[in-house]
């Protein structure tokens, strides 16, 4: 689109994930997902091809926020190092002409070039300052520290500064929103406990059949598995490469499974010692996103929710024993995810959107030919009490209660009841993750909080080029 305004042109297809950098000539280099190389999309070309590949036994994670240098032949990009924060990342300098990389700075992410003839560069918390010489495309000093407390992005390396040709830059302070969030527990009439005074972006909540631990997930540059002890908050990480979420506990409590993504693969289910000592362990391979939603007690079988190109969220079910093999269990033109099982393991609860908006079902197992409607006016995420007698789901800010009687061969749900409201961040959909849970007696809950103060200001700096060129 031109920048002064006017309707936007399609030059190709293309997906910009983690950054994009337009040349001189109107070559687009872009990311297009988390954990992926660089592509290249030429002037005039429909598609666009490979301009660099991750060098996993390498270490490496993705390639990420690619720019273009001025003579549009060249680019820097960052670097993502598997299980290390992005201030141990590596900044790059591509040639396009003949695709070969070299490393340029040992240490940072987000690198631009500035018309001042200095490289720009996000490291431990602030912006930091290099000369760089065009022609030779070598650096031509130390880099030093040019503006204080600047804001990245945990999850994927970007840092909010830009700047304009003029010299005017802008940019925001202080830590990332999204890594002010903590865990908190809740007793039945609302009243909220503080579980840990640790502050991360936290998603992802589950808790231990014996009521004792948490599984959450930490989103960082590579998210991570922790658990976190209920009675004092002690965290111990679980997990330390990839981009793994959404951890299961086994019936008895000593394994997690969880969904491990690597670039360029389908998100596949793992399984991993809830101690974290072993190495996670891959369950089967699959062409298709699939997300760990409930382990029976009863049958040792794992729910799962997998993504199909028709169908979308599909649930799945897989015998733990033996050969492991995943069948559809319940696969309509609905959208259906989150599956929990029941104690007894008779029935699954899961969120439907058959009648156009998110509603919680129940269905008996293995047949699934019955089929009641639990929620009233919408809810999502069913959590069942460890005796099988009570089903809790979500509905905006509100946790509602209905209980559950057994009748035969069928189940009877009173009408739902409202046990209190909160703000918490919310269960939305089938990617979104599990973000709250019920402790196996029903008397309190664990949600995540957003603690994040609002961003008000942008800080405006003018002939900052001029800065630069008198930064010693």
């Amino acid at each position: 689109m031109p920048p002064g305004g006017g309707a936007p042109v399609a030059v190709g297809d293309a997906v910009v994930h983690q950054g994009g950098s337009v040349g001189p000539d109107g070559t687009l280099i872009f990311n297009p997902d988390h954990g992926e190389g660089l592509m290249r999309l030429r002037p005039g070309s429909p598609t666009a091809e490979v301009l660099t590949t991750i060098d996993r036994a390498g270490g490496e994670a993705g390639h990420h926020w690619p720019h273009l240098l001025p003579d549009g032949r060249h680019a820097l990009y960052t670097v993502e190092i598997d299980g290390k924060p992005y201030s141990e990342a590596r900044i790059m300098l591509l040639s396009l002409d003949d695709g070969k990389s070299r490393l340029l700075i040992d240490g940072g992410s987000d690198a631009r070039y500035m018309p001042s003839g200095h490289i720009v560069y996000w490291r431990l918390g602030d912006l930091w300052s290099v000369p760089f010489d065009l022609a030779s495309r070598q650096l031509r000093d130390s880099a030093v520290a040019v503006v204080r407390n600047v804001m990245l992005a945990e999850a994927n390396g970007h840092a909010h500064f830009t700047a304009a040709a003029d010299g005017t830059m802008a940019y925001l302070s202080g830590p990332d929103p999204a890594s002010e969030s903590s865990v908190v527990l809740v007793d039945r009439d609302g009243t909220e406990h503080l579980l840990t005074t640790e502050r991360e972006a936290f998603t992802d909540l589950a808790v231990s059949p014996d009521g004792m631990r948490l599984a959450t997930t930490v989103i960082a540059a590579n998210d991570s598995l922790w658990t976190l002890e209920i009675d004092r908050g002690a965290p111990t990480r679980i997990t330390f490469e990839a981009e793994n979420s959404r951890p299961v506990w086994s019936p008895d409590g000593t394994r997690l499974a969880f969904t491990r993504h690597l670039g360029g693969e389908a998100p596949q289910i793992h399984v991993v010692a809830a101690d974290g000592g072993a190495a996670p362990a891959q369950l089967r391979p699959s062409t298709r996103a699939e997300f760990a939603d409930s382990w029976s007690r009863v049958g040792n079988v794992l729910a799962f929710t997998r993504l199909e190109d028709v169908t979308g969220p599909d649930i799945w079910v897989m015998p733990m024993d033996g050969e492991r093999k995943g069948r559809p269990w319940l696969a309509t033109r609905f959208d259906e995810f989150d599956a929990r099982f029941s104690p007894d393991g008779r029935w699954v609860a899961y969120t439907s959107k058959e009648s156009n908006r998110s509603e919680v079902f129940v269905r008996s197992y293995p047949d699934g030919a019955y089929k009641r409607k639990v929620s009233v006016d919408g809810g999502v995420a069913p959590r069942w009490r460890e005796d099988g007698r009570e089903i809790f789901y979500r509905r905006e800010e509100a946790v509602l209660s209905v209980d559950v009687t057994a009748a035969g061969a069928e189940l009877r749900f009173s009408l739902p009841r409202a046990l209190f409201k909160g703000k918490y961040v919310s269960a939305l959909d089938a990617q979104s993750g599990s973000t709250w849970d019920a402790l196996p007696d029903g008397r309190r809950f664990v949600f995540i909080k957003d603690f994040a103060q609002p961003r008000s200001v942008v800080t405006l700096v003018q002939n900052w080029f001029t800065e630069l060129k008198h930064t010693k």
